[in-house]
């Protein structure tokens, strides 16, 4: 599910969400249940007018990375993953704070702020 300002909303493969110019942030909760090999999974971001405005990327291989698109090469996360093979990810985007920040299996396991020196 996706959610903003607390509504949960069905995600759809390939289906733009509605935009709340209102909300500072926007959450997308997803589920991933592989083992290591080489899959990823993508949130795309697009602006209120619907122009797209980046992603986010997280590989799932030998060693589990993310990509924050148009901003840094794929990168180890620098904590330790849940092991289990099932993992539900939340992924944020703060417009205000221009922070992302990964949980998974409710472990948080990226927070980082976008800025000149981070992109």
């Amino acid at each position: 599910t996706w959610k903003q300002c607390d509504n949960p909303v069905t995600v759809v493969r390939d289906v733009k969400m509605p935009w709340n110019p209102d909300s500072e942030s926007i959450t997308v909760n997803t589920i991933t249940d592989s083992a290591a090999g080489s899959q990823k999974m993508d949130v795309q971001f697009y602006d209120q007018d619907g122009f797209y405005a980046g992603y986010v990327r997280v590989y799932i291989d030998t060693q589990i990375k993310y990509l924050i698109g148009f901003c840094t090469l794929s990168r180890p996360f620098l904590v330790t993953l849940p092991t289990a093979t099932q993992k539900t990810w939340t992924i944020t985007y703060n417009h205000t704070e221009r922070r992302v920040v990964y949980y998974c299996n409710g472990v948080q396991v990226l927070n980082v702020v976008l800025s000149d020196s981070e992109c």
